[in-house]
């Protein structure tokens, strides 16, 4: 399995317990799936994949899943995206680059296990709905922390230090994904983000946290 393919299948494990718990324990909000995985466009992703058109990006990398208020039709529906890293940074050297070629990012780095990958060109798009009004949360799965390892937070407040090629000198073309070095510390946990930013019962959330740390 590539590091790709591992990166999905991550993030399809995480979304399938936060969605199915969510909604069962959820009387006033509903995560609904949408976008390319309920189409044959699944089967055609291996092809976009080297695309790299605004068509094709949009397509590869627009979030799939919806939040609806079913009680308050005033309030704003957002579009939910799932991201999960099993593993973080393991050099100590390239953390304390990494410090210092963003000194002004905000919040900074703390530890190594801030550094959370996003690919670049998913939280490009992001921005761009952002700047439509089309809300964007972000959903991560820092498997590897031990202190509030899921957290939530709208793509434009992810604080974000450079973008890179992880496949750059490793002697292999890989899937030309640059990636962001994102600060897990601008995320917030799930419980605190959809209680405040979306009005979702606390209860909700810890039945949510139970199932995805279950799943570690």
């Amino acid at each position: 399995m590539t590091s790709f393919e591992n990166r999905l299948a991550l993030a399809a494990g995480l979304e399938q317990a936060f969605i199915g718990t969510f909604n069962d324990a959820c009387q006033s909000h509903q995560i609904i799936k949408f976008g390319i995985e309920s189409t044959k466009l699944a089967d055609a992703h291996q092809h976009l994949r080297r695309r790299y058109d605004a068509t094709s990006r949009f397509l590869r990398y627009m979030p799939d899943s919806v939040l609806i208020n079913l009680i308050d039709a005033t309030a704003p529906t957002a579009l939910i995206e799932f991201k999960a890293a099993d593993t973080g940074l393991y050099s100590q050297g390239f953390f304390e680059r990494l410090k210092a070629n963003c000194p002004e990012m905000e919040p900074p780095f703390l530890t190594i296990q801030d550094v959370f990958n996003v690919e670049s060109e998913a939280l490009n798009g992001y921005l761009e709905l952002a700047k439509l009004g089309i809300p964007v949360i972000v959903v991560g799965h820092a498997m590897y922390r031990n202190d509030n390892p899921l957290r939530a937070q709208y793509a434009e407040r992810i604080a974000v230090c450079n973008e890179y090629d992880p496949n750059r000198g490793a002697g292999s073309m890989g899937s030309g994904t640059l990636i962001k070095n994102a600060n897990f510390a601008s995320f917030v946990t799930v419980g605190e983000f959809f209680s405040r930013e979306q009005g979702v019962d606390s209860r909700v959330l810890e039945a949510v946290e139970n199932a995805v740390v279950r799943r570690r």
